[in-house]
């Protein structure tokens, strides 16, 4: 490298030269360990939901690989910072005694963020939330979005995007989990038969449970 840098007069500039280098290999080393982080998160999640039928364990394992994949984003991402600063001479310690007398500072500030993220874990790894859970939670109900580290996406009834943090969460009501009951009023004219009514509601009842297949028969 040095004789290179002789011959196209580019001597004095060494040392940046080399850094450049060594940063764009930090660069490419990052994005290839987040490729495969990325790839083997995917592979284990698969992996997992060919083992079980369970929609809702399909729906926990979804979510749980989403926030693997984005820690494992986020720590490459800071470790190839750290690496690239002190390429240029920058040195880490300084950097990372700011960053803890910075901490300490807005630690009360931060408090609701620390719990939101807390509260967040655990929720997934309980597995409380999925996506696609009817829930209510905070106040508010409807249909599960999207759940992340930091807070829960609801769609109401009405249309309505509600987004909750997870540190506000301190009950959650899931109306999706293995069945739910609904009570409804029915009128019944004073001149039928009742006992024909309730054994006609119990067949639309049972009809509502099956399966429905839909589809054209070919030929």
């Amino acid at each position: 490298m040095q004789e290179i840098l002789n011959v196209i007069g580019l001597k004095e500039y060494a040392g940046l030269v080399q850094s450049l280098i060594h940063v764009l290999l930090i660069l490419i080393m990052a994005s290839l360990l987040l490729r495969l982080a990325n790839r083997v998160i995917r592979s284990f999640r698969s992996y997992m939901c060919n083992r079980t039928d369970s929609p809702e364990e399909n729906k926990r394992l979804e979510t749980l690989g989403r926030v693997f994949r984005y820690i494992a984003s986020v720590l490459i991402s800071v470790v190839a910072g750290m690496l690239m600063l002190s390429e240029f001479g920058i040195s880490i310690a300084p950097i990372l005694a700011t960053a803890g007398v910075v901490g300490l500072a807005i630690d009360f500030g931060a408090q609701s963020l620390v719990k939101d993220y807390f509260n967040g874990l655990f929720l997934l790894l309980e597995n409380q939330i999925s996506q696609g859970d009817v829930i209510e939670a905070a106040g508010k109900s409807g249909l599960v979005e999207k759940v992340t580290l930091r807070y829960v996406r609801l769609r109401d009834c009405s249309g309505n995007v509600h987004y909750i943090p997870n540190g506000v969460i301190t009950t959650v009501t899931n109306m999706s989990r293995q069945f739910s009951n609904s009570v409804i009023d029915v009128g019944i004219a004073y001149k039928e038969d009742i006992d024909s009514a309730i054994s006609i509601m119990r067949e639309v009842g049972a009809s509502l449970c099956r399966p429905r297949i839909s589809g054209k028969n070919s030929g």
